[in-house]
């Protein structure tokens, strides 16, 4: 029996980009649900600073790690061949058994080797909500999206409404458009005591629960400034960050 073989991309960290390394250990994790021989063989490309000890935990039976970390005159000449000729010049080397397909794939990684790579847009927060990026930001995040358009290969998408988003900002788009819908695996939390967690952070009544990231976009002050207006009304009123 052949397996299919498959490369995920499993760079940077929990501080970087924590949905994307979220992402990739929930696929894995859905991966090992399949039964034994439809199961993949899985290559993870990871960076040095990579959480690969929790893929380990998964103890998937059919995995190898790749590490990526190109030098920079590498990157710099890429980024300059694709904006001149549209392709990478110098591309990287796959250490075993190349994979049929790569996801989620980046122009950066340039393994050109790899048949099939498949591109991820999660959503276009960039387009909606532009007061949160950086006009540095919001230009490389076009450009790239721009970019991918021209390419043949698969992008998959986490919601209707970001496919909607990209066919009606990328109309000239050339490649074929898939719907991945995000789904979110929690942790085993058996193990924690929630009096005792609640003793810990002196949550002593009922609360409002915020369990969002830190970022911009979250738009925590909206809450920040409900808990003022709603504390003129409602003096114990408790609200829960994580």
């Amino acid at each position: 029996m052949v397996r299919k073989r498959i490369a995920l991309v499993f760079i940077g960290n929990y501080k970087s980009w924590s949905g994307g390394i979220i992402y990739i250990l929930n696929l894995i994790q859905t991966f090992n649900e399949f039964d034994f021989n439809t199961k993949p063989e899985i290559l993870v490309i990871h960076s040095p600073d990579s959480p690969i000890e929790d893929i380990i935990k998964i103890n998937y039976p059919f995995i190898a790690f790749q590490l990526f970390n190109p030098n920079k005159i590498h990157l710099l000449i890429n980024a300059v061949s694709r904006r001149i000729l549209g392709r990478n010049l110098l591309k990287l080397k796959i250490n075993s058994q190349i994979p049929a397909s790569i996801y989620p794939y980046n122009a950066h990684l340039a393994f050109e080797d790899i048949p099939k790579k498949i591109y991820w847009i999660p959503d276009f927060q960039y387009l909606h909500l532009p007061q949160m990026f950086s006009s540095k930001e919001l230009n490389s995040t076009f450009k790239r999206h721009l970019y991918i358009s021209t390419l043949s290969d698969t992008v998959v998408f986490s919601s209707n409404d970001a496919m909607k988003d990209y066919v009606t900002n990328f109309p000239n788009f050339k490649n074929k458009l898939e719907l991945l819908k995000f789904a979110q695996r929690l942790p085993e939390f058996n193990h924690l005591n929630i009096n005792t967690i609640k003793e810990k952070y002196k949550v002593d009544r009922p609360y409002f629960f915020v369990p969002n990231q830190f970022w911009k976009h979250k738009n925590h002050i909206t809450v920040l400034k409900s808990i003022e207006l709603a504390r003129k009304n409602y003096k114990d009123l408790l609200v829960v960050f994580t």
